[in-house]
């Protein structure tokens, strides 16, 4: 006899409740910027015709060289850092401080949040602008350097009609152009599956004129309250950036001994990049707390799924913050297992 355990990770989240809703194209509507930018928070390079640059071309020979321009705050300063970091534990992506690389992020704080799409060898610096809002949500900043990067917005991807619809009788009629399409090879790494929790996805309400109505509608109803996350990056997020920077290859004489579906992290091969819900060093136990929930005893545990109805109790308590908002959000996993016996 033996016992077959299925796992299925469940994460609460905690985010300051006035923050909750905004993400980098809202906070562009709020400024009244969203209307003159492409998808509401990118801007094209009028030297380069759309649809031109192939998936590849436009990557960074890393590190991706930057600076800050010199009235961006100091507090916005340590968060984009933050952000940066996060890419760079997950990746092999590396950032430095240098201007005299050319083209080079030029990163101010302008109206709102936007950014290129990829490196643009045409310009001798290129902007990303993240205005003080931007800069109270750690994966705001961290969704505009993924555009930055190379990334577009995944609910623009040209197969998202096999996965979402979108209600135009419902979207701002100034921004219909946001919920554009792009070209089949505009954007790589289409062959993963549809990611409806990317930290590139919009909100559902986005751009709504009702906001009591949905704009995009998940076609697998599962996932209707997953889209619009900038609470982290999914497993998905940073496995793709992996591989439109062949971060693989830096491991690829280490044996995979993650678990569940991980793999050795680019940044420390002996280290593993596990999916959402699971941690340690080989992806075998579960993903820790996060730091304002380590003393909580009611955050995160293992229960056993059964035929009969059960309860429990679980709660993610509020860290204080001296600005009232949270660094980052405060989260807690639950795995349920589902025993079969043989």
């Amino acid at each position: 006899m033996s016992i077959l355990c299925i796992y299925l990770a469940i994460l609460i989240v905690f985010v300051n409740s006035s923050k909750l809703e905004e993400n980098e194209a809202q906070i562009n509507f709020d400024h009244g910027v969203a209307r003159y930018l492409y998808q509401g928070d990118i801007i094209m390079n009028r030297r380069v015709r759309r649809g031109v640059i192939k998936p590849g071309t436009n990557k960074w020979k890393l590190p991706m060289p930057y600076k800050f321009d010199q009235h961006f705050p100091k507090r916005s300063r340590l968060r984009v850092l933050e952000a940066m970091r996060f890419w760079s534990e997950k990746t092999c992506i590396t950032f430095e401080e240098n201007s005299n690389v050319y083209p080079h992020v030029n990163i101010f704080e302008g109206p709102g949040c936007w950014s290129f799409v990829g490196r643009q060898p045409t310009l001798r610096q290129q902007s990303l602008s993240l205005e003080n809002s931007c800069t109270d949500h750690i994966f705001v900043i961290a969704h505009e350097i993924a555009h930055t990067l190379g990334f577009y917005h995944e609910h623009s991807r040209s197969d998202r009609d096999n996965y979402i619809d979108i209600d135009y009788a419902n979207v701002n009629p100034n921004l219909t152009f946001a919920f554009n399409k792009e070209l089949q090879n505009q954007i790589p790494n289409e062959n993963y599956p549809y990611e409806y929790g990317s930290v590139m996805h919009y909100s559902v309400d986005q751009f709504a004129t009702n906001t009591n109505r949905p704009v995009i509608y998940a076609k697998n109803r599962n996932f209707a309250r997953s889209m619009g996350n900038r609470m982290r990056a999914t497993f998905h997020d940073i496995t793709r950036m992996n591989n439109l920077y062949n971060c693989h290859e830096r491991c690829q004489n280490t044996v995979n001994r993650c678990m569940h579906g991980g793999y050795p992290a680019p940044s420390d091969c002996s280290q593993c990049i596990c999916p959402d819900g699971f941690g340690g060093q080989y992806c075998e136990t579960f993903e820790t707390s996060s730091i304002g929930q380590r003393e909580n005893p009611s955050c995160g545990g293992e229960l056993y799924a059964s035929h009969i109805p059960q309860t429990f109790y679980g709660a993610v308590r509020t860290r204080v913050h001296s600005n009232n908002i949270l660094a980052s959000p405060e989260h807690c996993f639950w795995h349920i297992k589902m025993k079969n016996i043989y």
